[in-house]
């Protein structure tokens, strides 16, 4: 049952024999796992977004560098300022990432090239940038309430197996590709200033590590698995990416190599650390992390699958009887990736009798009658009682509407909000106005909430009696009733 499902919760440790409960529990969701599963949430939609921040912050940088004019500068700017809070605003965890991008990608022009005229041009462009994006985010940020509880000690290491498993196809691009580029590219003169940099940058991650609270798990995987060889290729890619942007400029196998650094310490750091919430694991961590190193990783996939095309493959070794093989073994895992995409397609299709892109055919013929009937005759601007209830058909009409409830999902609002009594008090008012014997207690709570309708489907009889569902004929009509029994009523 959903075995495509289950490819997103890979990581989890059970003890040495595995016989024990899973305590890493973690999901490594990636973007079309995200897009057939047609989750909208900011992870989702964030993408095209952050795709187009990358864009556009590497166009800024030459841009910048080219011209003098200061309207040639406040224009690139504003254009970062605003795609930086528009990821910030969709996703607050693409924030850091693409601060990161937008700082190292100036960051290495300035250590490379120290001309003072270009230092001032980068410093305007800079103070522009984050002056668009904290007047734009201001408003949001200023009323921000979050359940983040500072930094937590991962205790919790990932198998080297269940790395491979996620990471290997792309892991088979870009790492042959790093240590190409390691042996090929020359040393520069500056070669201590570089070292000396690229150790300093991929050991901030461990340095915060080790001033966290706590320690690894007895027996656990350790580090040298999975944590020691993603920091040590890291380290390699950033050396190389500095060498080759002395030489050759922002070149587009810098791009992939810094590309590559970024990704492999998304990676890296739910090694080590993670974001406090209310779940008190790195969960949420890996989650969100690992969607932005898929897309960062994926795009130096690209370009190196391109550079192989034109300057063939890296060799491995002088015999051809030795190469050979390891490419074909290579390209076979690469392609196994892509048998996920094809198998899940064709089992999630297969799983329902309605071989539909609309994504209500699943649902009775009742159910979707009542949805349309809703569409046409409710607005969004009045709200709509439903029972509450979490992953089922609750609250089908709002969500396939838009018109608003009372109410739904509430241990998912619990996840996005942190603990309410306001939710509570959501819940306890829909099932009173549901099931009280009271009527003038139900009068007051839909007054208080302004509802206008109500509606009683599927859930709703199961919840409730029939006796206790017929009350609502006294505060209005039916408007709505089929041969299911579901019924919505518009209160007078």
């Amino acid at each position: 049952f959903w075995w495509w499902f289950k490819g997103t919760r890979i990581i989890n440790y059970f003890g040495e024999n595995c016989t024990g409960p899973g305590i890493d529990y973690t999901i490594s969701e990636f973007p079309f796992f995200s897009y057939i599963l047609g989750d909208l949430h900011p992870h989702v939609m964030v993408i095209p977004f952050f795709i187009s921040a990358i864009l556009i912050i590497i166009s800024s940088t030459g841009v910048v560098a080219r011209n003098t004019k200061n309207m040639q500068l406040v224009i690139p700017s504003l254009f970062v300022g605003m795609l930086i809070a528009g990821c910030s605003f969709i996703n607050l965890w693409s924030m850091p990432v693409c601060i990161t991008i937008y700082l190292g990608i100036i960051g290495l022009s300035v250590f490379v090239n120290t001309d003072p005229r270009l230092l001032k041009k980068y410093g305007i462009h800079v103070l522009i940038t984050f002056f668009t994006t904290s007047l734009l985010l201001a408003p949001y940020l200023l009323e921000f309430q979050s359940s983040f509880t500072g930094l937590q000690r991962s205790e919790v290491q990932t198998r080297l197996i269940h790395g491979l498993i996620i990471w290997a196809p792309l892991f088979l691009i870009n790492i042959p590709y790093v240590i190409q580029m390691f042996f090929k590219v020359p040393i520069s003169l500056h070669w201590k200033k570089t070292l000396f940099t690229s150790i300093l940058l991929c050991t901030i991650p461990w340095v915060i590590r080790s001033l966290l609270p706590g320690a690894d798990l007895p027996n656990g995987p350790n580090m040298i698995q999975w944590a020691w060889p993603i920091s040590g290729v890291s380290l390699i890619a950033l050396i190389s990416g500095i060498n080759l942007y002395k030489y050759n400029g922002l070149t587009g196998g810098v791009l992939a190599l810094l590309s590559t650094v970024l990704s492999l310490t998304l990676i890296l750091i739910p090694e080590l650390f993670y974001l406090g919430d209310p779940y008190n694991n790195r969960m949420n961590t890996v989650f969100k992390f690992y969607q932005h190193a898929w897309i960062l990783m994926s795009i130096s996939s690209g370009y190196v699958l391109f550079s192989w095309t034109r300057t063939g493959l890296p060799r491995i070794a002088k015999k051809q009887y030795i190469n050979w093989p390891i490419y074909a073994i290579g390209s076979l895992i690469i392609l196994s990736g892509s048998y996920y995409s094809a198998a899940m397609l064709t089992v999630k299709s297969s799983e329902s009798n309605q071989q539909s892109l609309d994504g209500l055919a699943y649902l009775p013929a009742d159910v979707i009658a009542a949805i349309k009937f809703a569409q046409k005759n409710i607005s969004v601007e009045n709200v709509i009682l439903e029972s509450v209830g979490e992953w089922d058909e609750s609250g089908i009409i709002s969500r396939s509407t838009g018109i608003p409830n009372i109410i739904n999902w509430p241990g998912h609002q619990e996840q996005w909000r942190g603990h309410s009594e306001e939710i509570d008090e959501r819940v306890l008012a829909v099932e009173t106005i549901y099931s009280s014997p009271d009527v003038e207690i139900r009068k007051q709570l839909l007054n208080k909430f302004n509802v206008s309708y109500v509606y009683v489907g599927i859930n709703e009889r199961r919840m409730y009696t029939p006796e206790q569902l017929s009350k609502f004929e006294l505060f209005g009509q039916t408007i709505f009733y089929n041969e299911m029994g579901i019924r919505i009523f518009k209160i007078e």
